[in-house]
C-alpha cells in the first residue's frame, strides 16, 4: 500500500499534519488571549525567529540521526563537528514550515514560562518586608481641644 500522506508520524515525505495544525491552533489561541496586551505579542514575535532558526537546525540534525536533546547539548557546547552538519535555514520542502510553526509554539511557551516565573518572583518579593516601602507610622494628632 502506498503512503497516502499519513496524518501522524509516518515515512517521509508525509508531514505530521495534525501536530502542525495543533501547534498552529495553540499559537492562534495564545495570540488571541494576549491580543490586548501591549508587550506580550511583541515578545512572542521577538522570540519567534530565533526559535525557528534553532528548530531548523534541529530538523537538519534529525536528518543525520541525532536526537533533539543530544542536538541541543552539542549546539550549546558549540561542537565543531556538529556545526559543520547544521543547516540553519532548512531547504527541503517540509522542514521550513515545520521549523516556523515549531518556533512559534516554542516562543509562545517561552513567553508563558517568563510570565509564570515573573509572577512567582513578584509574589516572593512581595513577601519580603522592606524598610523603604513601610516607613514607621506617625501617630495621629490628638483630637483633644486645646492641643
Amino acid at each position: 500500500m502506498a503512503n497516502t500522506g499519513q496524518l501522524l508520524f509516518g515515512d517521509l515525505p508525509s508531514v505530521p499534519v495534525l501536530w502542525m495544525l495543533g501547534l498552529l491552533g495553540f499559537i492562534a489561541l495564545w495570540w488571541y488571549a494576549c491580543r490586548k496586551e501591549r508587550y506580550i505579542p511583541r515578545l512572542v514575535l521577538a522570540l519567534w525567529l530565533p526559535a525557528a532558526i534553532v528548530a531548523g537546525a534541529l530538523f537538519s540534525l534529525d536528518g543525520y540521526g541525532y536526537a533533539v536533546s543530544e542536538s541541543l547539548a552539542l549546539l550549546a557546547h558549540r561542537d565543531p563537528g556538529i556545526l559543520r552538519l547544521v543547516r540553519w535555514i532548512p531547504t527541503d520542502g517540509f522542514s521550513p514550515p515545520s521549523a516556523v510553526i515549531t518556533g512559534g509554539a516554542v516562543a509562545a511557551l517561552a513567553t508563558i514560562a517568563l510570565q509564570f516565573f515573573g509572577a512567582i518572583l513578584g509574589a516572593l518579593l512581595g513577601l519580603v518586608p522592606s524598610a523603604r516601602l513601610n516607613p514607621p507610622r506617625r501617630p495621629w494628632p490628638s483630637s483633644r481641644p486645646g492641643t
